[in-house]
């Protein structure tokens, strides 16, 4: 899982700034899921951290700020991925 989101990442960021289309976030979410099942909270809050980094950067894009691209970054996949950093935090945090 750790892969395919290490390949989603890969092809976001080599696409030209300014005209970058989202990757889907279901390979992020799974992988800080199957993370938190491990018990890896610094895992999964360093996985959702690089969707975040996506989602930020996806959202400043001219395109999306003017309507004519999907909104993957307010989809419910992509908030439960965002939620999930504070609370892998305090998991990390109790954990230590």
């Amino acid at each position: 899982m750790l892969l395919h989101c290490k390949e989603s990442e890969g092809a976001y960021w080599i696409q030209p700034r300014d005209r970058r289309l989202c990757v889907p976030p279901y390979h992020f979410e799974r992988a800080a899921i199957l993370l938190r099942k491990k018990g890896d909270y610094a895992g999964e809050m360093r996985i959702c951290e690089r969707w975040q980094r996506i989602a930020d950067d996806y959202k400043e894009q001219p395109m999306v700020q003017h309507g004519n691209a999907s909104k993957v970054h307010e989809g419910p996949r992509s908030m439960a991925i965002l939620r999930r950093i504070e609370k892998a935090k305090q998991l990390l945090t109790n954990s230590q």
